[in-house]
């Protein structure tokens, strides 16, 4: 395959342009309708980090897709259905970040599916200030904020529980040279062990 054939083959279908900082970090997650019982009521949305500490939520239409408003009326989004939609930070101005985002997770990306256990619809930052924040996947609100780092957090990771009944745990790595286990539920969490010489 030439250059010229391989260039045809990736096309850009659309832009978006967030809170006008450098995007750190992306996820995936997929989003259901709780107004409907159909499961091809459920988008994907990508929920990007900025270096100006922001979370800005991107959603992919569907084919049955109409035009909804901002859940809360803060977030901006595009007026073309068969656009992307985009909500600069979804959860209202309370939700920026104090640092950078470098590194975002949603329990929806687990390897498992919706298998997330007792943890809930949530997603993970982690920022340059050396903190792991749990946001409720939902409203975009901070649950928790798991310490413990002395340097940035550059990576998150699921991993599988021994059991299908066990919440996936979440691992997170710094600049500090650890990496850190973290157990997270709906209403708690709690750093299971830390593991050095990552340097």
């Amino acid at each position: 395959m030439s250059n010229d054939e391989l260039l045809n083959e990736y096309v850009l279908s659309s832009q978006l342009l967030t809170d006008a900082e450098p995007i750190r970090c992306v996820t995936t997650t997929l989003c259901n309708d709780s107004s409907t019982s159909s499961s091809s009521s459920s988008s994907l949305e990508l929920l990007s980090g900025s270096q100006g500490g922001v979370v800005s939520r991107i959603v992919f239409p569907s084919s049955s897709d109409e035009k909804k408003p901002s859940a809360n009326g803060n977030g901006i989004s595009s007026s073309n259905v068969d656009e992307p939609s985009l909500e600069i930070q979804p959860g209202g101005a309370n939700t920026r970040h104090p640092h950078q985002i470098t590194a975002i997770l949603s329990s929806s990306s687990f390897s498992n599916g919706a298998s997330v256990g007792s943890m809930g619809n949530v997603y993970v930052t982690g920022c340059k200030d050396g903190n792991v924040r749990v946001m409720d996947g939902k409203t975009h609100e901070l649950k928790f904020v798991l310490e413990g780092h002395s340097n940035a957090v550059t990576s998150l990771s699921w991993i599988s529980p021994h059991s299908d009944d066990d919440t996936p745990w979440l691992i997170s790595g710094s600049w500090d040279g650890t990496a850190k286990l973290w157990s997270i539920t709906q209403d708690s969490y709690r750093c299971l062990g830390t593991l050095g010489g990552h340097e």
